[in-house]
């Protein structure tokens, strides 16, 4: 069989140092609205994604305030069924609007609401396959744990590609920042996935000299040639040098 390296593995490191770096910096962000619930935005483990987990009311004040300017101009275009429920029974239910005001979901997604960024698995193909028995800890004792053995198997890759698309990107937008200072973390401190990260497996650093970016305007092509741009966007646009892309975000 062919390792993988499934594409939740990657979206789930990238997306926890964007969490990180947002949380760290949220006066970065000159929205109130963008750092309200950024702040409020909490991942917890085996858990969907929730905001206004602190400060509620205020924070669904905030919520409905913002979408009922939006709603009014959704009236007049006779859109607002798609968009807005009729009725919204609890603060739960408020989930897919407030994720739509974090840029934490508008970039990478979140309740009822697509991310911006797609990666594609990565297979490991001709790479190494070799098994390590290991024995159970205790962790209330920190000793060997009774009965407790099992055999994992380890991938060893100096390298591999990894392909994203990143859609609907506006330079400057708060996506974008947060995009542009999760990839120099990657390039810079690495990330890791899968198991055994306490181990040390699993470590990758993003190699900015090797890696491209190919960047497709496609408000400037039309007819055939935007089809074209669209089936394959490798080979339209301009290419970049990651530090020219990230460069391009902020600017």
């Amino acid at each position: 069989y062919v390792p993988v390296v499934f594409e939740s593995s990657l979206r789930g490191v990238l997306r926890k140092v964007s969490e990180w770096l947002v949380k760290a910096s949220l006066n970065s962000l000159d929205d109130e609205i963008d750092r309200a619930f950024a702040k409020w935005h909490i991942e917890p483990e085996e858990r969907p994604i929730t905001h206004l987990y602190s400060e509620s009311l205020r924070g669904m004040k905030l919520c409905l305030d913002h979408f009922k300017q939006i709603a009014e101009e959704l009236e007049k275009r006779k859109l607002r069924e798609r968009v807005l429920p009729s009725e919204v029974p609890d603060i739960g239910g408020y989930e897919p609007l407030a994720a739509l005001l974090c840029p934490i979901c508008r970039l990478w997604g979140g309740p009822g609401l697509r991310g911006k960024i797609i990666i594609a698995d990565v297979l490991l193909e001709g790479r190494p396959i070799y098994a390590r028995t290991h024995v159970g800890i205790d962790r209330r004792s920190g000793v060997r744990a009774e009965g407790v053995l099992y055999t994992a198997e380890y991938v060893y890759s100096r390298t591999f590609i990894a392909n994203l698309i990143v859609e609907n990107l506006e330079p400057r937008s708060p996506e974008a920042l947060i995009l542009a200072s999760t990839l120099e973390w990657a390039a810079i401190l690495g990330v890791e996935i899968g198991g055994f990260k306490s181990r040390g497996a699993g470590r990758l650093i993003l190699d900015s000299k090797r890696t491209t970016v190919r960047y497709v305007n496609y408000e400037q092509l039309a007819g055939e040639e935007l089809l074209r741009a669209l089936a394959k966007p490798e080979e339209y646009g301009k290419e970049m040098k990651l530090e020219d892309f990230i460069r391009f975000l902020r600017c």
